[in-house]
Parts: structure tokens; C-alpha cells; sequence
């Protein structure tokens, strides 16, 4: 018998990979069948990964930024500066309100205690009080890191931007995909069903890049239009990091 495996033997022994998250105890109601799918999934998007439409759309974007940085900053300036700053605001607003409820409610629950103990207030309304402060306490709890999380996650959408601009402007020839590129560039790749309206068959795929999301390269005619915007409000749309 043969112990040995030929180069061409290779394909026989390819598999799917299916991620460990799916079985644990908290995707238990996920059929069998669809999480073979989703490592079907899973598998064809790696495969786009290596089609030539990536490697262009990375050189059209780092093209882009070496060019016109500026203006690539000040589409997302336009895009996101509002956005962010309302959800930072809104999110550093409720972690203040919600530690402000927390230490009322340990005053709350102090009170409650001394009513009870002098005999104002019943047993009974005392553990129905008790049990009502205790679980919104709990609640907010949670809620707050659930906020501090989000806070740091708009903190790490700007690292991953620097990081981004700064493999862009690095980038003078791309002849192949890496496994370090991607994983730095690429956010995800959605590829959506078939499209043969027109006759032919045509898959449509959308790359979302890092910390940027979908980006549209504009015309000469819009970066002149930007350009001239930049020039009357330099302020206004500036890229806050």
C-alpha cells in the first residue's frame, strides 16, 4: 500500500470549514444543515478572495488615497463626522445617566431597609421593592458595559482607519493576495445571488474595507467638486481621528 500523497492527491483530501462558535451551547437550535451552509459559505467567499475584482478594487482604492488623500478623508468626513459624534455623545451620555441611577438605587435600597427594620415598611412591599431595585440595577449593569463596549468599539474603527491609510500609502504593487492584506484591508465580502436579466450571468459582490465600509471611487469631475468644497469650508468636514 502506498503511504505516500502526491501533489495531485491534494484535492481529494480538501475540506469545508465549519467555525466552532456554531456548536456551542447558544446555536444548539441551528440545524445541522445550516451550518454546513454556512461553512459552504464560508468557503466560496474565500475563494472570490482570490478573483482578480479584489485585487482591483485595492488598487483602485489605494490609488485613490495616494492621489487625493485629502479628499478621500473629506468623503468620509461627510459621511461619518455627524454620526459618530451624535452616537459618542449619546453613548457617553447613557453610561452617566445609568451609573447616576445605580448609586440611587444603593440609596434606594439602603432606605428601603431602614423602613423595614423600624417597621414603616411591610415585609412583603419591602422584597417586592427589593427584588424591583435589584433587577433594574442588574439591568443597567449589564447595559452600561454593553455601552462601554460600543465606545471602544468606535475607538478601534479609527485605529483600524490609521492602520488602513497607512497599508495604502505603503502599497506600490499588488500581484497577489495575502492572507496579511486581506485580514488588514478587508472587512468582508458580500456576494449576492446570480443576476441573468441582461442574458448573461452576472454575479454582483461588494467589498467592504476596513473601518470605511463600501467606498465608491468618484470621478475627476467630483474630486474637483470636493476639492473646491474643501477650499470654502476646510473646517467644517474635517476627518475627526
Amino acid at each position: 500500500m502506498n503511504r505516500y500523497f502526491k501533489t495531485s492527491d491534494a484535492k481529494n483530501f480538501a475540506f469545508y470549514k465549519v467555525p466552532k462558535a456554531l456548536f456551542e451551547e447558544k446555536y444548539k437550535s441551528v440545524s445541522t444543515d445550516a451550518k454546513m451552509l454556512y461553512g459552504l459559505l464560508l468557503d466560496r467567499m474565500y475563494l472570490s478572495v482570490k478573483n482578480v475584482w479584489i485585487l482591483e478594487s485595492i488598487r483602485s482604492l489605494a490609488d485613490f488615497v495616494k492621489c487625493y488623500e485629502s479628499a478621500f478623508l473629506y468623503m468620509l468626513a461627510k459621511k461619518t463626522n455627524l454620526v459618530r459624534q451624535t452616537e459618542n455623545k449619546k453613548l457617553r451620555l447613557s453610561v452617566e445617566r445609568g451609573g447616576k441611577r445605580i448609586s440611587e438605587i444603593d440609596k434606594l435600597i439602603e432606605k428601603v431597609f431602614e423602613q423595614n427594620a423600624a417597621g414603616i415598611l411591610s415585609n412583603e412591599r419591602f422584597s417586592k421593592l427589593l427584588q424591583n431595585y435589584e433587577c433594574e440595577q442588574k439591568r443597567l449593569q449589564t447595559e452600561i458595559e454593553e455601552w462601554k463596549a460600543a465606545l471602544d468599539d468606535v475607538g478601534q474603527k479609527v485605529t483600524n482607519l490609521r492602520l488602513l491609510l497607512h497599508t495604502l500609502r505603503e502599497i506600490t504593487e499588488i500581484k497577489e493576495l495575502t492572507p496579511t492584506l486581506v485580514n488588514t484591508l478587508i472587512e468582508r465580502i458580500e456576494v449576492h445571488n446570480n443576476d441573468k436579466s441582461s442574458g448573461h450571468c452576472y454575479v454582483k459582490v461588494d467589498v467592504y474595507f476596513t473601518a470605511v465600509g463600501m467606498i465608491d471611487i468618484p470621478t475627476e469631475q467630483e474630486i474637483l467638486a470636493m476639492m473646491e468644497e474643501m477650499q470654502k469650508n476646510p473646517q467644517q468636514f474635517r476627518f475627526i481621528a
